[in-house]
C-alpha cells in the first residue's frame, strides 16, 4: 500500500519558501527541488527519518506511521539551521 504524505504547517511553509527561492534563482529549479524530495531516506532518531539529497542543502524530517500508511513531514530545514528544530515540533 502507498503512504500518504502530511506536512505540519511549519514544514509546509518551509517547503514553499524553499521552492520560491529556487525558482527565483532559475525557472524550473524549484521543480527540480521538489522532485528530489522523493528519494533516499535515512533513519535519524527512534521514530524520525531524514531525507537528504546532495543537490540541495536541505534535510527533510518525517515520521513514518506504518499503522495508517502515512508519512508526516515535521521539518524541511536548510543545513545552516539548527537541525533540532524538528524535535521541538514533535513534542507539541
Amino acid at each position: 500500500m502507498d503512504y500518504t504524505f502530511f506536512l505540519l504547517e511549519d514544514a509546509e511553509n518551509e517547503l514553499g519558501e524553499s521552492y520560491i527561492w529556487y525558482e527565483t534563482q532559475r525557472i524550473g529549479r524549484g521543480d527540480e527541488f521538489i522532485e528530489h524530495i522523493n528519494a533516499a531516506f535515512e533513519k535519524k532518531d527512534k521514530d524520525v527519518y531524514r531525507l537528504v539529497r546532495n543537490q540541495f542543502p536541505f534535510g527533510f524530517y518525517y515520521i513514518l506511521e506504518k499503522d495508517n500508511y502515512q508519512i508526516r513531514i515535521v521539518g524541511i530545514l536548510h543545513f545552516s539551521r539548527n537541525s533540532n528544530i524538528w524535535r521541538q515540533r514533535i513534542r507539541k
